[in-house]
């Protein structure tokens, strides 16, 4: 979202030269992701902002951006095509720049009066690569920012979830015994109700356990003498069950054992 924030405002400008680079960058995250072909999509777009214009660095990025999409999506034949576009693309920039070269060397030997302009049509160039310098910095560093937004947003939201996960399994577990705690074996009992027997004739049984004389325990010998018989016991109970049977803390002495799918 951060990233067609920032297209909206480059095409208000207007930029095509910013926006190019901005879908590039959004076509390589989408590729990432997964989302080849919005990926192609998006390095399309860049394409035709800036396939007929004289903006060289643009169009070899957008190039690249398409060829590693059709690559993406297996589509090897356009990917070649591109691949093909994008050297031709990188031969006629190398051809324009020999030429500027040649142009300038033949000016140097230009009457003197000739010199004069050619120096003041350079100053120009100069302030108008400055300028360009300019924009295009201001573009890397919105990208930049844009990019480390997205970074810190994506690592919150795992945090998070991973907190909530953290926080939904102590909430359901009784921290002595290390069983489901009344709450969440509530509602496990409840789905087990409505899960239909695997064999006919099969039912769900149910077990209430109950600490006999325990108040005893606790008085004799102390809470933490109790905290450890309900502790064995648990351990217990949890060995003696088969892996799909539920151990369920219900409270104080008092234990649930679920055993689902009991023939007798």
């Amino acid at each position: 979202t951060l990233l067609q924030q920032s297209l909206a405002w480059q095409r208000a400008l207007p930029d095509p030269a910013g926006e190019a680079v901005t879908l590039v960058v959004l076509a390589r995250l989408q590729r990432l992701s997964g989302e080849k072909s919005a990926s192609l999509e998006s390095a399309q777009l860049a394409w035709k902002l800036v396939g007929a214009t004289e903006l060289q660095r643009e169009k070899t990025l957008a190039l690249q951006a398409r060829m590693e999409a059709h690559a993406a999506l297996g589509q090897s034949e356009p990917a070649l095509a591109v691949a093909r576009q994008l050297y031709q693309a990188q031969m006629d920039a190398l051809k324009t720049q020999r030429l500027e070269i040649l142009a300038d060397l033949q000016s140097r030997n230009q009457e003197a009066a000739e010199k004069l302009e050619v120096e003041k049509l350079r100053n120009q160039a100069e302030l108008q690569g400055m300028q360009l310098q300019k924009a295009e910095l201001l573009r890397n560093s919105i990208i930049a920012m844009l990019l480390v937004v997205l970074i810190a947003g994506l690592a919150l939201l795992l945090m998070q979830r991973r907190r909530h996960k953290l926080l939904a399994e102590v909430s359901a577990t009784d921290p002595l015994t290390g069983l489901k705690n009344r709450h969440a074996g509530t509602h496990a009992l409840n789905a087990l109700a409505k899960r239909p027997h695997a064999v006919t004739g099969m039912r769900h049984v149910l077990f209430l356990i109950d600490v006999d004389h325990f108040k005893h325990i606790n008085d004799t010998y102390g809470h933490h003498a109790g905290d450890n018989v309900l502790a064995q016991l648990a351990s217990h109970l949890q060995a003696a069950c088969r892996p799909g049977d539920m151990v369920i803390r219900w409270g104080g002495e008092e234990f649930v054992v679920a055993c689902p799918d009991l023939t007798y």
